[in-house]
């Protein structure tokens, strides 16, 4: 992220506001840069930073200085920054998708109604991993997860 954020706005909360990618791209769609936090169901949680905003108009967009990260992780690693590897594929737009980072089907794809659907990772694609843990520090070493909340915040 440039600069320092002095605000966060809650735009979005899976729990309160529904787990379907259509309230996703309702509440969060043209709000600009955005930070977004997942739990997952072994406690786990990690997010990404998009610095464009959000658009349901399909494709995988370029978002420079977009990142993802673990704060909490099954191997105590300390929170964790991962940058993209300037692939020009960072935020995945796509209305059958809550907030997804990379390529589809990439690092973080959050499919519709993620309560009822796995999610799934693919990390490292278009993220530098460097805790040499790969997939398994967001999801305990598999390719599918199961999310718990998301939570979407502006930043201004």
């Amino acid at each position: 992220m440039n600069g320092w954020f002095t605000k966060y706005d809650l735009l979005y909360r899976g729990s309160r506001d529904g787990p379907t990618s259509n309230i996703f791209h309702e509440k969060c769609d043209e709000k600009g840069p955005t930070l977004v936090l997942y739990k997952n169901d072994i406690g786990n949680i990690f997010g990404g930073y998009s610095s464009i905003s959000w658009k349901n108009n399909g494709g995988t967009k370029s978002a420079k200085g977009s990142f993802i990260f673990t704060l909490t992780n099954i191997f105590n690693i300390k929170p964790t920054k991962f940058s993209d590897k300037n692939t020009n594929k960072n935020v995945h737009h796509v209305p059958e998708y809550g907030p997804s980072f990379g390529e589809h089907k990439s690092d973080i794809s959050i499919f519709d109604n993620y309560l009822e659907k796995d999610s799934e990772t693919r990390f490292p694609e278009q993220y530098n991993d460097t805790t040499g843990k790969g997939k398994s520090i967001f999801t305990g070493n598999k390719n599918n997860f199961k999310i718990k909340e998301i939570e979407v915040f502006k930043l201004s």
